[in-house]
């Protein structure tokens, strides 16, 4: 799990990673990475919350007045067959 912090209203995508979904309205979720357990939810236009899934990764991207975004990243882990 990453979490990064940044001024721009785009989710940052790696080269060559491919979106497979965007939900771009979601009401509210949690992040559990120990010692701390974090909710995002969506209040427009105070704070906003969109889900990517991509081939490497599920991204939650929510922002804060349109001026802050944080983005909480699950990696999918190799299955050691290359793949």
């Amino acid at each position: 799990m990453s979490v990064h912090l940044s001024f721009s209203l785009s989710a940052s995508l790696l080269p060559g990673e491919r979106v497979l979904l965007v939900k771009r309205w979601v009401w509210g979720g949690s992040v559990s990475s120990l010692p701390t357990y974090r909710w995002i939810f969506s209040i427009p236009p105070l704070c906003e919350v969109s889900i990517y899934m991509t081939d490497r990764r599920v991204l939650w991207h929510g922002y804060i007045l349109r001026l802050v975004s944080q983005e909480f990243s699950q990696w999918f882990g190799d299955s050691g067959d290359g793949r």
